[in-house]
């Protein structure tokens, strides 16, 4: 940079110089950024957890043991040893469906859990490139594709518990009394998940994807 006299030169490496710098930066403040969005989720979750607890209190004889999801694995256990035929079929049917949304609910967090661990690992990787990305068309392609992984992964639970207070603890009553409405509250979870992530443009964001892409473009 300093031995160089052509105009172009000089611009080509000071735009560089500016974008290692910036790595730099953002190589000590990353740390910081991951903490925020963890601890924001955190306080939004924590918020939809209180008005939950209350709405819980404020009937404590419908609760009973303080749990709504405990009353409606009791109405749908309890007729499984009272009933049979068609009775006993259809019952079945929606505790195998509660089932499955007990193991998809398990999978999807645990896969969130890897996700985040993995974005946090990579995040140096992402903070190598973040200079030559930057350097080639005045942007980072990478990073910013990284930080919408990280953000959508962490504030996933915040909007499913938003989800779960609106479709499914605001209708305890009827999804007590027929499990049935229960389990399609909770299978629309996906869907308005879906739903956010396409009025957002966040539809789709693999942030491997988005390496390999940089990769194959350098």
């Amino acid at each position: 940079m300093a031995l160089s006299t052509v105009a172009s030169d000089q611009a080509k490496y000071k735009k560089m110089f500016m974008a290692w710098v910036e790595s730099i930066i953002i190589l000590f403040v990353m740390v910081y950024i991951m903490i925020a969005v963890a601890e924001f989720g955190d306080i939004i979750t924590g918020i939809f957890y209180d008005i939950r607890c209350d709405v819980i209190a404020s009937d404590p004889e419908f609760y009973g043991d303080g749990v709504f999801e405990n009353k409606i694995r009791e109405t749908t256990y309890g007729p499984l040893f009272l009933f049979s035929g068609l009775t006993l079929t259809f019952w079945s049917v929606i505790y195998w469906c509660l089932l499955f949304l007990e193991i998809k609910f398990f999978w999807l967090y645990l896969k969130r859990l890897l996700m985040i661990g993995l974005l946090i690992v990579v995040s140096p990787l992402i903070i190598i490139t973040y200079s030559i990305d930057k350097a080639g068309d005045g942007r980072a392609q990478v990073f910013s594709t990284w930080m919408k992984e990280y953000v959508v992964n962490v504030l996933i639970q915040p909007l499913h518990a938003l989800i779960y207070m609106v479709f499914v603890l605001t209708a305890n009553a009827i999804a007590y009394k027929s499990p049935l409405v229960a389990i399609a509250l909770l299978l629309c979870m996906g869907s308005v998940e879906r739903m956010v992530k396409i009025v957002f443009n966040l539809k789709g964001l693999t942030t491997l994807r988005g390496i390999n892409k940089f990769m194959k473009k350098g």
